[in-house]
């Protein structure tokens, strides 16, 4: 046995002024009296107790001396010999994912349940061992380096929050591996609840001691929710929804989806156990916004009454509700210049969003919200703007135009491009094509197997030029669903409202974001602040760069604001909505892994082999204990006079 703080022994010289407050006698006062007579009996009788009033003093004195032994030793921190020489270093790695929200039977949640196993970790440390926190988020974060301090590991402690995406548990293990450099009694002690694919695996490393926490409640959860604008009506959408009961019994609940908070529809649900239920449902609107689906889970009790979101069947609510971005359509105005194409002309009709005018001759000019199309005749200076040309048949300052070719084969089509999304040529049936050669700079979309070109964009400052050489009349184009398509991406290329959908982002994963023109514009910098503002209102700023892409680790579901700071608007028609321009990003859950909050076959080995004391507390803590149980026998004694 070995003390950590010996010199609070000398706190034993406390006994000596104890010892002699007991050695002292109280000298009688001299008071005269009439008589003695009385008193001579109450002499006798002290004469016969004078054995038993020193056993009492003698008592009184060794419990004080005993009570003041007991706190010395205490403060002195005594521990094993073997203890004393081999400090320990541990480090605590705590999983922070959606599946650690989960509400247990007693009403606290995983975590909770957590962070009480880290206060009993910290309360066993010795004066010469180190801990240090490592929560495993996405990516791992190193709560609290290597210390001794346990008021800063507890608090420290009560800072860590969970997310709602998964835990890289494996990556945060080899951060806390490193922490331990090598140390001879280091360990690694993971607190979780194993809801994760790698849990068993890891729980067989004799590297790595593990406290599992959690028990087997059910669940019911929302594992997708994507919504798209129909690819053929751009005023209708589609949402997929995706539910799943991790329950062994059936569930009863209903979904509620919402547009901007306004009710669009309520579809009861009866969900077999393990039963996986997806749809698909095509709703119309123009309006874009956030779109909002909530899982509502009802339980009928024994008395018929209904009782909403039992923790039984439903104990995460972090996937009971699901958002979107819905991209709104706006009315694209569009001027057709052509002698005659009836295919052409209904095709453009046929599009909702499109505000059509048709004229033989280009007009001398054009707003800048307007879309030209040109049929066939084409001046020999495209004019500005955003121009699409269908099947020219002269040069101009963009391309030469050559002769024709007969059947051509498609060899080479970008898939990648937004313009030809939904979009494949190879059965097409192509008689005639125009044969251009192009001028400076241009972006072939699709080229034959010689390599002429049949869909071409020219980019320019002034606004994109789209070549489509392919002749409608001969071609077969026009009657299959590809034409309407492929003038719709070009239509909305052109608008800058392009794109059918904004995927949701799955908390958790990193996803790249393509950047609106407006977030990107700055005073001549090559980048610009932006705000990102998460759903419980904290904000941070970025730096992006001109590139127009931004990747981001969204790690809480919700609906989040992309904005710039100061932003200079490019005119005064801009400036009124400046402040208001923002990109919103959905994030969910998504993840069917951490809605399924059966626990992992993962045996909890942080027994007291790694405490310092009996029941994982150091010997102080006995001791003080001890120290005051006989201070309060003390006392009791004394006022029953059982002691002087």
């Amino acid at each position: 046995m070995t003390f950590l703080n010996p010199t609070a022994l000398l706190g034993t010289l406390l006994a000596l002024p104890i010892v002699v407050f007991y050695l002292l006698k109280t000298r009688p006062r001299r008071v005269p009296v009439s008589t003695v007579m009385f008193w001579q009996q109450v002499f006798e009788e002290k004469k016969t107790r004078t054995l038993w009033r020193q056993l009492r003093h003698l008592v009184s004195l060794l419990l004080q001396l005993l009570w003041l032994s007991l706190l010395l030793v205490a403060v002195a921190d005594p521990v094993f010999t073997s203890q004393a020489r081999q400090p320990r270093r541990v480090v605590v790695v705590i999983d922070t994912s959606a599946s650690m929200q989960a509400t247990e039977s007693d009403g606290r949640t995983r975590m909770d349940a957590a962070k009480v196993v880290m206060t009993d970790l910290v309360a066993s440390l010795r004066a010469a061992d180190e801990m240090a926190i490592v929560a495993a988020h996405t990516s791992p974060t190193v709560v609290s380096g290597l210390t001794s301090h346990p008021p800063t590991l507890t608090r420290l402690t009560e800072s860590i929050r969970t997310t709602d995406g998964a835990a890289d548990v494996p990556a945060a293990i080899r951060v806390a591996q490193r922490l331990l450099a090598k140390h001879p009694n280091g360990e690694v002690i993971v607190v979780s609840d194993g809801c994760f694919p790698q849990a068993t695996k890891l729980a067989a490393d004799p590297g790595v001691k593990w406290s599992q926490v959690g028990s087997t409640p059910g669940n019911v959860g929302i594992t997708q929710f994507q919504v798209r604008r129909n690819v053929s009506d751009p005023l209708s959408y589609q949402t997929l929804i995706e539910i799943r009961n991790m329950n062994d019994n059936a569930a009863e609940c209903s979904v509620e989806i919402q547009l901007n908070g306004r009710l669009l529809d309520v579809l009861p649900l009866s969900l077999e156990p393990k039963e996986v239920w997806h749809r698909v449902l095509e709703q119309t609107s123009a309006e874009g916004g956030v779109l909002t689906t909530k899982l509502d889970l009802a339980e009928s009790s024994a008395d018929g009454s209904v009782s909403a979101q039992p923790t039984t069947l439903n104990a995460l609510a972090a996937d009971d509700e699901a958002s979107a971005v819905l991209l709104a359509r706006k009315s694209i105005p569009v001027t057709l210049v052509t002698d005659g194409n009836w295919f052409l002309q209904r095709v453009l009709e046929a599009n909702s969003v499109v505000e059509l005018t048709v004229a033989t001759n280009p007009p001398q000019s054009l707003p800048s919200d307007r879309i030209l199309i040109l049929h066939r005749n084409v001046p020999d200076v495209i004019p500005a703007g955003h121009v699409i040309v269908i099947q020219p048949n002269s040069s101009t300052d963009l391309w030469e135009r050559n002769s024709t070719i007969d059947e051509p084969l498609i060899g080479q089509q970008d898939d990648a491009s937004e313009l030809l999304r939904h979009v494949r040529l190879d059965n097409v049936l192509l008689p005639q094509v125009s044969e251009i050669v192009p001028r400076g700079e241009h972006q072939a979309l699709i080229e034959t197997v010689s390599g002429a070109p049949l869909y071409v964009r020219f980019p320019r400052e002034g606004g994109d030029v789209l070549v489509l050489t392919i002749d409608l009349e001969k071609s077969d184009l026009p009657l299959r669903t590809a034409f309407p398509i492929l003038l719709s991406n070009a239509l909305s290329f052109l608008s800058g409202h392009s794109g059918d959908m904004m995927e949701a982002i799955t908390a958790g994963q990193s996803t790249t974001i393509s950047l609106p023109p407006a977030l990107l514009r700055s005073d001549g910098n090559t980048t610009t602040n932006l705000s990102l503002i998460a759903p419980d209102g904290s904000q941070r700023v970025i730096r992006a760069a001109a590139s127009n892409e931004l990747v981001l680790t969204l790690d809480q579901a919700g609906v989040w604001k992309l904005q710039a700071e100061n932003l200079q608007p490019a005119d005064s028609a801009a400036e009124d909505s400046a402040h208001s321009q923002e990109l919103l990003l959905a994030c969910n859950v998504a993840d069917a892994q951490e809605s399924d909050l059966q626990l992992a076959t993962v045996v909890s080995t942080t027994t007291e082999a790694s405490a310092a004391g009996p029941a994982g507390r150091p010997a102080w803590m006995y001791l003080t204990l001890a120290a005051a149980l006989f201070a309060v026998v003390e006392w009791g004694l004394f006022h029953r006079r059982w002691i002087a």
